[in-house]
């Protein structure tokens, strides 16, 4: 850059016309940031999509294991009655028999 002296601001910057490959190189670098950013954003998307999966599991898990400490202090219960007897049936017999 090319200074040049103005009245009463002091000293300017003028870009020269040349220069103009350093804002041309800024732009590159500019873009390639954002381009970065993006593919950043895009992975914590998916990272926090897959943490609350996780998150989500181990709650699951939490509960199974709180269900199975409560049934496992709970005393055991009766044994069930014993099946009632199977009584034959027995196909029904006429009072008064032919003789």
């Amino acid at each position: 850059m090319q200074r040049q002296q103005t009245p009463g601001d002091g000293l300017r910057c003028r870009p020269r016309r040349h220069g103009t490959w350093l804002l041309n190189r800024i732009d590159a670098r500019e873009k390639a940031l954002t381009s970065q950013i993006e593919q950043t954003r895009d992975q914590i998307e998916e990272l926090t999509a897959r943490l609350r999966e996780l998150d989500q599991d181990l709650d699951h898990l939490r509960i199974t294991r709180k269900t199975l400490l409560v049934l496992a202090a709970e005393p055991d219960p009766a044994p069930p009655p014993p099946p009632a007897p199977v009584v034959p049936i027995t196909p029904p017999t006429s009072r008064f028999s032919p003789t």
